[in-house]
């Protein structure tokens, strides 16, 4: 009796495992993606943007701001992610601290519509960050 208890426990387990781990909605593209480079960025004229992290991207991929501005970084889905400075090069990921940026370390986002603002912004250039846990899931922040 115990030994199927164990075995109930353990197949519940890896069903929830890859209920969790599935993409659910329509297909998306990837920022990096080689072979199908998709465009996505925003101007605000405002001192914040709003960046969606959707299932593996952000939305926009890039976002430009003012001088002394934040982005709002707002979890879309129920995935997990863990956004830190750097970026994802090749297939691997490369945390770099950048002069200038805000210090992102493993911010971490759980639940639908969580959201986190990152800054500010005090010197102008481009700044990246990206997901640790999603391979490609990179944001690019322009700050004039």
């Amino acid at each position: 009796m115990q030994k199927k208890i164990g075995i109930f426990i353990i197949l519940s387990f890896l069903l929830v495992l890859v209920a969790a781990c599935s993409r659910s909605g329509a297909p998306t593209t990837t920022a990096n993606n080689a072979a199908n480079t998709t465009t996505n960025s925003a101007s605000t004229t405002g001192n914040s943007a709003d960046v969606s992290l959707d299932s593996t991207t952000f939305s926009p991929a890039s976002v430009t701001i003012a001088k002394g501005g934040s982005i709002n970084l707002i979890n879309g889905t129920a995935m997990v992610h863990i956004i830190q400075n750097g970026t994802w090069d090749n297939g691997a990921a490369k945390s770099e601290a950048e002069s200038g940026a805000p210090a992102v370390n493993a911010l971490q986002f759980s639940t639908v519509n969580q959201k986190q603002t990152v800054g500010p912004f005090n010197t102008a250039g481009t700044f990246k960050l990206y997901c640790t846990v999603h391979p490609g899931m990179n944001l690019t922040i322009i700050v004039q």
